[in-house]
């Protein structure tokens, strides 16, 4: 979460340029009409709140992704361009559990960032379903990639109902992700053994209605919490209530605060998420 500007700051034309600029690559587009229209569902006395929570919002660009693949790569252990200097075979797989998942996309992201879209590297990139044929052992490495764990749940449940099975004779395994929040990355290593390797670990301080976010005071917080129960009365805080303000340009985590993503007849977000 970034610091947001302090209270009473402008909410004026160049303050919601910069916005724009930092949220427009988002995949359903957020224009400053867009972001105006968003803050003027807040009540009046609101908008000072709803406007530091846009400052606070971590928007993670293609750019930044690419970044974080690069650099998660470059510490994968046992890995080497060439072939003949890995240690053990190696193995890079969607983490989704049927087609067009986030996995999907971010394993395609990851073999562009990377440099690995050669015709050489393709027996690296495989299905799941071709991973109990590939015949990999104590030596080996299989990396499951995908974009952001949040409460951990989704991860865990792919790991026991699919993922697990098909490693049993691997040796290493490790899940590949842009950001992992904290109560996430816990459940995967008590509940999985995968080891998670997160460009960007999201700690309690990142989560809006923790004591350990103090970019906010109690009131805004309270404000804050009506107004995502506005946009959904279920999961208000956001799935597994991880109450994130965290944006991919691809999609907004469900982990988000539901104020910046659910849509209701009482609330339209600014980054939906379909």
């Amino acid at each position: 979460m970034r610091a947001p500007r302090p209270v009473g700051t402008a909410i004026d034309t160049r303050r919601r340029s910069s916005w724009q600029r930092r949220f427009a690559s988002y995949r359903q587009g957020v224009t400053e009409q867009g972001i105006i229209d968003w803050l003027d569902a807040f009540e009046n006395g609101d908008r000072d709140t709803a406007a530091r929570l846009l400052d606070a919002v971590e928007f993670i660009s293609a750019e930044q992704i690419h970044g974080a693949f690069r650099s998660i790569l470059s510490i994968l252990p046992g890995w080497h361009r060439e072939a003949d200097k890995r240690r053990g075979k190696f193995v890079f797989v969607a983490f989704s559990t049927s087609a067009g998942e986030s996995g999907d996309n971010m394993l395609h992201q990851f073999r562009l960032a990377n440099s690995l879209n050669h015709r050489e590297f393709d027996p690296l990139f495989i299905g799941r379903s071709d991973l109990l044929r590939a015949g990999l052992g104590s030596e080996d490495t299989v990396v499951f990639v995908d974009d952001f764990v949040g409460s951990g749940t989704q991860a865990v449940t792919a790991w026991e109902k699919m993922f697990q099975e098909l490693t049993t004779e691997v040796g290493n395994v490790y899940l590949a992700t842009i950001a992992a929040y904290k109560v996430g990355s816990d459940a995967i290593k008590a509940k999985t053994r995968m080891q998670l390797l997160a460009h960007r670990p999201l700690g309690y301080r990142h989560s809006l209605f923790r004591n350990e976010c103090d970019h906010f005071t109690a009131k805004e917080k309270e404000r804050i919490l009506h107004y995502c129960q506005l946009a959904s009365t279920k999961h208000p805080k956001g799935f597994g209530d991880c109450a994130l303000a965290v944006v991919l340009y691809h999609q907004c985590p469900n982990n988000a605060l539901a104020v910046l993503h659910a849509a209701s007849r009482r609330w339209d977000p600014l980054f939906p998420r379909s």
